[in-house]
């Protein structure tokens, strides 16, 4: 059977399994290897110095000036106590001058003035110190908040550079997973492809296989029918063939009959009048003989001959149609022969 050796063969055509081109391995082996490249957590170099400047920064106490621990107003306070001794010496040397060199209450109250003199200036500086004081601890704070400033600076830099990092690790993982995803549906679309075209030939031969089979009982079927209808045709032919023996035989019988009835007629009387009824009789066989036999009707055949191209008409109700007509005498057994072809025939291209 060609076509089924044919379906076979297209069966072992089958293609594999889907397997991954090396194209499409060597793609998502790469994206792999991105993966295991990928930069770990932010660590900052500048977190312990940030935590110290700023614990200067929120623990500084509050200003509060004490101009006896100040350098400045020590300083100060040497120098006016050492100028206000030198003008006291000064005035009470002075005083003494005018005094013709005798000490007097003149002479201390001048020196006590002068020296009074640079402790009022000494007193007088302190709110400019106070300033001063107060300036250098608001300098001391500004440059803290600065240096504080300036290492968050670096580390927003440091962190900058390293979302940076992150991110070309990350933009190129995103094109290693896109390029892996198409070499992957590529490969397998010509895939799917390969095995939707051996798919569609495999369908085409198992419809022609299919069709082989369905024909082939079809046939078989036919050919069964055509013989059981043969095998009828033959029963009929001989039951046909023996009731026309049968009408034969009674018809000569009573042929014989009537002969010897007007015999006796004919020895006992009227000659005839015997004879005449003899005659009489054998035309009354003669009829009764050739309604038994039947006689052929041509459109009976023709009716026949219409019925069997109907699509209505299956075979055992056109073959048991042909029977019925062949035993009533109506067509002869050529005539259901040529019937049951001409059936067939038709048949079959209506099939097609």
């Amino acid at each position: 059977m060609a076509n089924r050796q044919k379906l076979t063969e297209v069966e072992a055509q089958r293609p594999e399994e889907y397997r991954k081109d090396q194209s499409v391995l060597d793609a998502e082996q790469a994206v792999q290897d991105q993966q295991a490249r990928r930069p770990g957590g932010y660590e900052s170099r500048w977190d312990e110095r940030i935590e110290q400047v700023l614990g200067q920064v929120t623990g500084r106490p509050d200003f509060h000036y004490d101009f006896g621990t100040d350098p400045l107003y020590q300083q100060y306070r040497q120098q006016y106590t050492q100028l206000g001794r030198r003008a006291a010496a000064n005035a009470a040397a002075e005083s003494a001058a005018l005094t013709g060199g005798y000490g007097n209450s003149y002479a201390a109250g001048a020196a006590a003035q002068a020296d009074q003199a640079y402790l009022d200036r000494l007193n007088a500086i302190l709110p400019e110190l106070y300033d001063r004081a107060a300036a250098r601890y608001d300098a001391e704070g500004d440059a803290l908040w600065r240096e504080l400033a300036a290492y968050r600076d670096l580390d927003d830099t440091d962190y900058g550079r390293y979302r940076d990092s992150y991110g070309d690790w990350a933009d190129y993982l995103g094109y290693l997973t896109d390029r892996a995803d198409t070499a992957y549906s590529q490969d397998y679309g010509r895939y799917t492809d390969r095995y939707d075209a051996w798919q569609d030939w495999l369908d085409h031969w198992m419809e022609d296989y299919n069709s082989q089979i369905a024909q082939e009982q079809w046939a078989a079927e036919m050919a069964e029918r055509q013989r059981q209808f043969n095998e009828q045709l033959a029963f009929d032919r001989e039951q046909f063939s023996y009731q026309q023996a049968q009408d034969a035989a009674a018809a000569a019988a009573a042929a014989i009959s009537t002969a010897r009835s007007s015999g006796s007629g004919s020895g006992s009387g009227s000659g005839s009048g015997s004879a005449k009824k003899s005659t009489s009789g054998g035309k009354t066989g003669g009829s009764t003989a050739a309604k038994d036999t039947g006689k052929l009707d041509p459109n009976v055949y023709r009716e026949l001959q219409a019925l069997s191209g109907s699509r209505d008409m299956d075979y055992s109700s056109f073959a048991s149609r042909v029977q019925y007509q062949l035993q009533q005498g109506k067509i002869s057994a050529a005539q259901a022969d040529s019937l049951m072809a001409l059936w067939r025939g038709q048949a079959a291209g209506l099939r097609l």
